[in-house]
């Protein structure tokens, strides 16, 4: 009886083998022909549209920095004008003090002159009765008394 048990085939395993490799088999062909395509067409779609988006902001952002390059201009242009017309009146108004300290000045060099010279005068006058040689300048003249 042993001899006969040992003869008979396998219940369990005896086309185990076979059924494995028919699943590998399965699995393998599902994997090659369906699942890596799919992904493949997944992943290049994924990718074309991330390169699409990347197209649209690139655009959107050129588009706003042609936009803030014009704001900037407008700006500058507003500014420069604000400037000159400030700067003019400011030239003006310069112009006008520069006028009234020349003018100030001016007069505070003659009245300094003026003052010089009779300073002047009076010294030589005094050097005169102090010598008592020559006459003095501005006795004679009549403008010393």
């Amino acid at each position: 009886m042993l001899l006969l048990l040992a003869q008979t085939p396998d219940l369990l395993g005896g086309s185990a083998g076979w059924v494995g490799t028919g699943l590998l088999g399965a699995v393998l062909y599902w994997l090659t022909f369906v699942h890596l395509p799919a992904k493949d067409r997944q992943t290049r779609d994924l990718l074309t549209m991330q390169t699409a988006e990347r197209e649209k902001e690139s655009i959107s952002r050129h588009q706003m920095s042609d936009r803030f390059q014009q704001i900037v201009s407008e700006i500058e242009k507003d500014h420069r004008n604000d400037m000159i017309s400030l700067f003019a009146r400011d030239d003006k108004r310069d112009e006008r003090i520069i006028t009234a300290i020349l003018q100030q000045t001016a007069s505070q060099v003659a009245a300094t002159g003026q003052q010089t010279e009779i300073l002047r005068q009076c010294i030589i006058a005094g050097a005169c009765k102090f010598r008592g040689d020559a006459p003095c300048p501005l006795i004679h003249s009549g403008g010393h008394t």
